[in-house]
Order: structure tokens, then C-alpha cells, then sequence
């Protein structure tokens, strides 16, 4: 079994730049149907957030945020985009 979401992970976090925010923690869980990633972020003014990614074998991805509503893709790049906009309006709303 390839190592699923190494990949994933990488470009996830690279979304984040290091003023806006910062990775505090990343834990993986492995298994024959799937993976799981979980994502912990904290943002400038200290606001944590959670991210947790869900990937079935082979299909769908999918992600919930903070343990809101999963919401689930058919491709890594419409997941990540998701991701990004509302990490994005996280980080911005605890600037305020």
C-alpha cells in the first residue's frame, strides 16, 4: 500500500504562508479502505483551527473543518481550492 496524502499534506500546508498561519500539529491514520489526516492551524492573532481530511480508496476526498459538515470532491484540487477559501476567511475574520 502507497502512503497516501504525503503529497496532500505537502501542498496543503504549503497554502498557508507563514505570516498568516502556522501548522501547530499534523497526525495521520493509515488504513486498507482509507486515510485520514487531521491538520491543526493556528492563525496570527492565535485563532486554532482544525482541518480533517478524508481520502476512501481509491474515491472521494473529503474534508470538514473545525468538526463542521464534511463536504466531499472527486478530485484533490477542487478540495484543496475549498480548503484554501475558507482557511483563508478563518485567518481573516480573527484578524478583526
Amino acid at each position: 500500500m502507497s502512503i497516501p496524502y504525503t503529497r496532500e499534506t505537502a501542498e496543503l500546508v504549503a497554502l498557508f504562508s507563514p505570516s498568516a498561519a502556522q501548522v501547530a500539529h499534523i497526525a495521520t491514520e493509515l488504513t486498507p479502505a482509507g486515510s485520514v489526516v487531521r491538520v491543526q492551524m493556528r492563525g496570527m492573532r492565535g485563532r486554532i483551527f482544525n482541518i480533517a481530511m478524508v481520502k476512501a480508496n481509491p474515491k472521494p476526498y473529503g474534508y470538514s473543518m473545525d468538526g463542521g459538515i464534511s463536504k466531499v470532491f472527486a478530485d484533490f484540487g477542487e478540495m484543496k481550492e475549498a480548503i484554501r477559501a475558507e482557511a483563508e476567511a478563518i485567518i481573516e475574520g480573527a484578524e478583526q
